[in-house]
């Protein structure tokens, strides 16, 4: 969360210790790969939460780290609009198949799976130990709206927080709570995680 304020240019540092680790998997990614984040969002977001959790006895399948039930039906049935979307600025000529394949590669490495394992893997995991099924599914979209609350200052012009918190929650978190249905009705983080990439490449990220 901190760190993506900093991204945004709305705080000037992040966290103590936390972000100059990251700052160093970033540098250390950016020269092995030409992304900084392409290494610093899986080791982070996933390799080193994962290590934890297990070290804490959580079963990996509990954290939708396996086949879900009706994974092809609800992934073919969320990203066939996406799917559409892309294919149709493809016949266009408003997006190059080579760019295209780079996004998708890019988008699945820094925040599609990584975001998924955080927000409908380990918090709406967590949310289902104190609350019924679709409120631990609200509970996810929250988080993983403001966690993109630098994003909302940015489309609002940077000044207003109450503003930006309103945009994160209006698109961020209408977004989580597609991923977190996902998630809920396949126990599992494969159609979410495929779906997250797809809307982020049909949005022309």
């Amino acid at each position: 969360f901190v760190d993506g304020l900093v991204f945004h240019k709305q705080l000037s540092q992040g966290v103590p210790i936390w972000s100059d680790v990251r700052s160093w998997h970033i540098t250390l990614g950016a020269g092995w790969f030409g992304n900084g984040y392409y290494l610093a969002n899986p080791m982070l977001y996933f390799v080193l939460p994962f290590v934890v959790l297990l070290l804490a006895g959580v079963n990996a399948g509990a954290l939708g780290l396996r086949w879900g039930r009706g994974t092809v039906m609800m992934t073919a049935m969320w990203c066939a609009l996406p799917c559409a979307i892309i294919a149709s600025q493809v016949h266009a000529g408003t997006r190059d198949p080579a760019s295209l394949s780079l996004q998708i590669l890019s988008h699945s490495l820094q925040n599609g799976f990584t975001e998924e394992f955080l927000f409908r893997g380990v918090l709406q995991l967590a949310a289902f130990r104190f609350l019924p099924g679709p409120w631990a599914v609200v509970i996810s979209a929250i988080g993983f709206g403001l966690w993109h609350m630098g994003l909302g200052f940015t489309m609002t012009g940077g000044s207003d927080p109450v503003l930006a918190i309103a945009v994160t929650v209006l698109f961020q978190s209408v977004i989580g709570l597609i991923l977190g249905h996902m998630a809920y009705r396949t126990g599992s983080l494969i159609a979410p995680s495929i779906a997250h990439v797809t809307f982020n490449v049909a949005a022309g990220g």
